[in-house]
């Protein structure tokens, strides 16, 4: 009988290795995992922390980016990007991540002023000038609407 015959099985193991943080039988129980169901995102989650715990980080962040194609508001997953990105050394790219998981959750700001103070700026700068995008978008839609309403009738 096939002791992981569900992803459920495959991830109760994954969490017991996780817990005793046994990131290389972690590693070797998600890559068996993601072979049985390659689209598996909590296997790709448990993969990329275990990634990040034995230092490979850019196969970490190659993980986490797969999860937020899949889960873009997934604030969680923008704030590990991020966190990653900064062990890495990717310092623009943790500034993007974060500015990611403020802009799909405010509240993770307060978060990432207390771990990350010297990028906390460059997030703010940036979470501002994407509200005056989103401004500009709009404003470009409703003006678009407008024409759109003139010519129809």
């Amino acid at each position: 009988m096939d002791e992981f015959a569900d992803s459920h099985s495959w991830a109760i193991k994954g969490d017991k290795l996780r817990a005793d943080e046994d990131w290389p039988g972690l590693i070797g129980h998600c890559q068996m995992w993601l072979e049985k169901y390659p689209e598996e995102t909590g296997a790709q989650i448990l993969l990329g922390e275990a990634y990040n715990n034995t230092g490979r980080y850019q196969e970490s962040l190659d993980l986490y980016l797969k999860v937020v194609t899949k889960r873009p508001d997934d604030y969680t997953a923008w704030y590990t990007l991020g966190s990653i990105a900064v062990k890495a050394g990717k310092t623009q790219e943790a500034t993007d991540y974060f500015s990611m998981a403020v802009y799909t959750n405010r509240d993770i700001a307060a978060t990432i002023k207390s771990t990350y103070p010297e990028l906390y700026q460059k997030v703010r700068s940036k979470s501002g000038s994407n509200r005056i995008l989103r401004l500009c978008v709009g404003i470009i839609i409703l003006i678009l609407f407008a024409l759109a309403v003139r010519i129809f009738l």
